[in-house]
């Protein structure tokens, strides 16, 4: 908004993404937990979504 890039709107929705997909990691969490990694109690994981300007991807990452 401050160079006149972005509309009040933009923001909006970007924050309005960011939040619901926060909400939606969380409640997927711990059904993935269970179903996956059962009997772990020490594994973790991650996964990363990213896009540099031309390319999308996800990364993947598990420790146990």
């Amino acid at each position: 908004m401050h160079n006149e890039k972005h509309w009040l709107t933009d923001i909006a929705t970007g924050a309005g993404i960011g939040i619901l997909s926060t909400k939606i990691a969380y409640w997927f969490h711990p059904m993935i937990k269970k179903t996956i990694f059962k009997d772990k109690e020490k594994t973790s994981g991650i996964v990363m979504p990213f896009y540099n300007g031309r390319e999308y991807g996800l990364g993947l990452t598990s420790r146990f």
